[in-house]
């Protein structure tokens, strides 16, 4: 790749505190003068250009939308169809350039006698002469007998009928909830506009940088309520029709049309006290959820969230009320609808004596999102949606620093790294992996199917990235003057740039002569990352960058490099002393051979780190003497980097493992979530065989100390503590933590002394009930059993699971007979959940091989198909990973392969065979080698 500025200094020490002395202040109004290197613009610039072809011409600029639209939720003779949503629209508009034509987005049934194009000035009528569709650009064509005049503002107004749909979730569409308290099924409309959903509710220029206001009209019936964007400030009677109201609803801000929201319900709501924000903020639900206070934390979290975003960017929420609805049936998890946020029913509702501790981190992480966006998508909008990142990755990286205002006892600052970056870069070597700027495929819908990691997860890496050589305070005095430049307007990546190297150049946080566009470009227009080598030469340090996955393109990035050392360890800092870019023998960094080095300090920039056999040591030996001396951004990355290395055949396993040591002191959560997750594999794979003991025992000994650790200083009950400690307990109960099986022991005790009530906090409620029915305890194993019905569906599921931890032929019969109706203690449909417990428990595959060849008939028969069976296997070679295993599941296979009468059963067990002899390929690459390290470290 060609790259034209050549002359920027690569080897640049940054004192970046220094260099803003004498550094003139920066004035928004002077952002059009700063200079942008041509560095990767013209290789680069491809990537963001939209395709002209499906974009509506913008001869015709619209402000303003009146909408009034009735839909009809049951059979009414002599009206409209169910389901069906009649409507008018008068969309209000100026002409930027001579023509006679106004083309619409619309998906709806179009009265064409009704269309009308007034010229607002003179109330003159303009003539229409015709009507045409374009039904792939899904374009509403309305064609003039005369020209529009510039800069003169028109009206178009026009009848139609919408369609409420009962399948395809977008639009308007139904949803429901079944009332406790009658047993009647509810029924309710709601809307999905995002991205390409208003086209199908009205007629509209349906494209994000086309904001206008919007005066909205909702019919309904009189046992019905209904909730948009904007108060309500009306209701009346809809003269000529019984029992129908128009609710008339506040003019909003301007905004684009897939922010529009409507729900129509019989919902009741929670508000938040107006002490803690100056405007109503509620949260609707069905009533009896709302009844049973599922209401109250979501109402009292969203009204902190909305004033720290206040004080955040410095600019008013714009909206006059922020509601919160509740939805069973919603295709996503939460949309951000300016003043009427939708969410999934169990992302927003929650109640204190029913939830648990994830849950409530769920709610206060989607809320913190969402309501970002009340800022960061719906303030300023992504001008097109490639630039969709500008949303996404935006209100993703403020959720979590929304969540620490709200709930820091989730600590969201330090979560944010594992959730995001590291979330991030698995997904950044994927086949389908794309830059964070959409790639135009001209064909929007094609557009839009991204990997959503790649423009959430790695849209906040970047902005923590960031944040990282920035700092915070730049960062965030920048993306002030960024909301305040381009309020209610519509923008793109380059706008935001230009803001923040006016900002950073301001307080000197920039090399000189860069940009952040120069920077940021070489991250957000091209996919993947870079891998850092260490590599010790002398009295140096060299870096080098190389692309992580090599494939057929050369790319190189512009990678901030903060670094710390034994002398110099500063542990908080992320601010580079160095930037690597394009200097293809590396960098040189003057270095003490004799002390630890780190890159990439603090682990807030985007790449991996690779050091040298020697370096390598150097940090695993400050990590066992005292790990806390580096920071915990680089502890994390560590462990991430080496053994993501380590599996893809890049390090040996053995450097990876060396990380681990020190582990029993490391009282960090996201530190051990990166290890639990690359210990997915070998626990799967390895526990449980006797030539794995070693990994058992050395595991142990770290799990125990830590959790111990945690206990004695933590309270355990609550936020991140909680649900480090329940993670903590199931890699307890799997190294075989004989204080846990004990803790169980004691939980059963006091349930069977209190049946009607169930002691074991509910996220640990699996691996108790594991750890005692696995404990040998048959009174434990009976008491859950003879309880289980008792349960609800998801305790019943717990249980079921746990219970399958033992691993004697009698138990494995007795559950196993559910398969065949031969248990009639458990229901037919817990038979999926027996099957995959059971299959999971790596002593159980010389009993439920015979099992499944002895009940072959019987187990189709009761289930109707040969569905379990198929999943049977699936689950087997999930676990297993030896020849021998593999002897036996194909002779199973084999056997009985005539006998499977769905060919989609014989997909599952055929994928699975192929899952068998990866795991065996796996097995073959690091199961000896790590069995023999486990072995020769389980006693240090």
């Amino acid at each position: 790749m060609k790259v034209v500025w050549s002359t920027f200094l690569v080897f640049f020490a940054l004192h970046a505190e220094s260099l803003s002395e004498g550094v003139p202040p920066f004035h928004p109004e002077s952002i059009e003068n700063i200079l942008f290197p041509n560095s990767q613009e013209v290789e680069l610039k491809s990537f963001r250009v939209p395709s002209p072809r499906f974009r509506l011409p913008t001869s015709f600029d619209p402000y303003h939308y009146a909408i009034k639209i009735r839909p009809i939720l049951e059979v009414i003779t002599g009206d409209f169809p169910q389901w069906s949503a009649p409507g008018d629209v008068t969309i209000f508009g100026t002409c930027a350039f001579p023509t006679t034509n106004i083309t619409l987005h619309s998906q709806v049934a179009i009265n064409e006698a009704s269309v009308k194009v007034v010229n607002t000035v003179t109330q003159e009528e303009v003539a229409v002469v015709g009507h045409s569709y374009d039904t792939e650009k899904t374009f509403y064509i309305i064609e003039l007998g005369t020209s529009l005049s510039v800069g003169i503002q028109y009206s178009v107004y026009i009848e139609y009928v919408a369609e409420v749909y009962l399948e395809n979730l977008e639009g308007l569409y139904r949803n429901h909830y079944d009332d406790p308290d009658t047993g009647v099924t509810k029924y309710s409309i709601a809307s999905q506009l995002q991205a390409f959903g208003a086209r199908k509710v009205f007629p509209s220029l349906d494209e994000p940088a086309m904001k206008a206001t919007f005066d909205v009209k909702l019919g309904r019936r009189s046992n019905y309520s209904s909730i948009c964007n904007s108060p309500l400030v009306d209701s009346s009677p809809i003269p000529g029709m019984d029992d129908w109201f128009w609710d008339t609803f506040n003019t909003t801000v301007k905004m684009p049309t897939y922010l529009l929201a409507v729900i129509i319900s019989d919902f009741t709501y929670d508000e938040a006290s107006p002490d803690i924000f100056h405007k109503p903020v509620r949260t609707y639900g069905p009533k009896h959820l709302i009844d049973e206070g599922h209401g109250v934390v979501p109402s009292e979290i969203a009204a902190k969230v909305l004033y720290f975003f206040e004080e955040f960017f410095d600019v008013e929420y714009s909206m006059h009320k922020m509601d919160s609805a509740a939805i069973i049936d919603f295709p996503a998890g939460a949309m951000e609808n300016w003043g009427l946020n939708i969410y999934k029913d169990a992302y927003l509702l929650y109640a204190l004596d029913q939830n648990n501790e994830r849950e409530r981190r769920g709610v206060a992480l989607t809320l913190s999102h969402e309501l970002a966006h009340q800022w960061a998508g719906n303030l300023i909008t992504c001008d097109w949606w490639t630039m969709a990142w500008l949303n996404e990755g935006f209100a993703t990286y403020l959720s979590y620093q929304g969540m620490e205002y709200t709930n820091p006892e989730y600590e969201g600052q330090k979560a944010l790294q594992y959730d995001c970056i590291m979330n991030a870069m698995r997904n950044d070597i994927l086949d389908n992996s794309h830059p964070t700027v959409l790639p135009d495929k001209g064909n929007p819908w094609d557009t839009m199917t991204y990997n959503a990691n790649l423009v959430y997860s790695k849209g906040a890496a970047l902005m923590r990235m960031m944040e990282g050589f920035l700092t915070l305070g730049t960062l965030q005095k920048a993306l002030q003057t960024y909301m305040k430049a381009y309020s209610f307007q519509a923008a793109n990546q380059d706008q935001l740039f230009l803001i923040l190297t006016g900002q950073a150049n301001a307080d000197g946080r920039l090399p000189v002569g860069s940009t952040m566009k120069g920077i940021m470009d070489t991250w957000t227009l091209q996919k993947g990352f870079p891998l850092v080598k260490a590599t010790l030469n002398n009295n140096a340090v060299v870096l080098t960058q190389e692309e992580y996955r090599p494939d057929n393109e050369t790319r190189i990035y512009f990678i901030p490099i903060a670094i710390a050392s034994q002398s110099s360890p500063n542990v908080d800092n992320t601010l580079p002393q160095f930037w690597l870019f394009q200097q293809p023998n590396g960098i040189p960094i003057t270095h003490n051979p004799d002390e630890w080095f780190v890159a990439n300090s603090g682990g807030t920039g985007y790449y991996r780190v690779q050091y040298d056999a020697v370096l390598t040591q150097k940090i695993q030996d400050q990590l066992v003497v005292d790990h806390e001396i580096i920071s915990l951004g680089s502890r994390t990355q560590f462990i991430d980097d080496y053994f993501t290395l380590a599996f893809a055949g890049r390090e040996g396993i053995e450097a990876a493992l060396g990380f681990t040591k020190y582990m029993d002191k490391e009282q960090e959560s996201s530190v051990w979530n990166a290890l639990t997750y690359h210990l997915q594999i070998p626990r799967r794979l390895m526990l449980g065989r006797p030539e794995s003991e070693g990994f058992k025992d050395y595991m142990l000994a770290r799990v125990s100390s830590v959790l111990t650790q945690l206990q004695n200083s933590s309270d355990v009950n609550v936020g991140a503590a909680n649900l480090f400690y329940v993670a903590l307990v199931d890699a307890s109960v799997a190294f075989g933590n004989q204080e846990v099986y004990n803790l169980a022991n004691q939980y059963y005790t006091q349930w069977q002394q209190n049946p009607a009530v169930n002691p074991i906090p509910p996220l640990l409620r699996r691996n108790m009930h594991c750890a005692a029915a696995r404990d040998l305890n048959d009174e434990n194993f009976m008491f859950a059993l003879n309880a289980f019905m008792g349960q609800s569906a998801s305790s019943r599921t717990e249980i079921i699971q746990g219970l399958a931890c033992r691993s004697d032929p009698a138990t494995l019969e007795l559950l196993l007979g559910v398969t065949t109706g031969t248990t009639a203690e458990i229901p037919r449909e817990y038979s999926q959940a027996v099957i995959t417990a059971i299959a999971g428990v790596y002593e159980n595959i010389g009993n439920m091989i015979p099992f499944l060849m002895n009940n072959f008939d019987a187990i189709s028969e009761y289930q109707g198909s040969q569905r379990l069976i198929a999943n049977a296997i699936r689950d087997l070679c999930n676990l297993h990973s030896t020849s021998t295993e593999s002897s036996i599941i194909n002779t199973f296979v084999t056997m009985n392969r005539s006998k499977f009468t769905d060919p989609a059963d014989l997909t599952i067990i055929d994928n699975a065979l192929v899952t068998l002899r990866n795991n065996i390929a796996w097995m073959e690459a690091f199961g000896n080698p790590m069995n023999t390290w486990f072995n020769n470290n389980k006693n240090n």
